[in-house]
């Protein structure tokens, strides 16, 4: 299976270091997620890499113990 994903990364500096992540899905229904660590970046491309397991939510949904958002940006 192929997959194509287009990432964004910058640093907020207006109160403080905040780094923010843009994961956007390349495909004929694009969709995105907003992530505020790299650490919850890296957890939801492991997830969507590795496929469904037992246990998780559909493939196109982001597992839930992850801090993402789907809002427009």
């Amino acid at each position: 299976m192929y997959r194509s994903y287009l990432l964004r990364c910058w640093e907020n500096g207006e109160q403080g270091i905040v780094e923010r992540f843009v994961v956007e899905r390349i495909s004929d229904a694009p969709r995105h997620w907003v992530f505020g660590s790299f650490a919850d970046l890296m957890h939801f491309m492991r997830s969507e890499l590795l496929g469904e397991q037992p246990g998780r939510q559909p493939e196109n949904s982001p597992p839930d113990d992850i801090d993402c958002a789907t809002d427009d940006i």
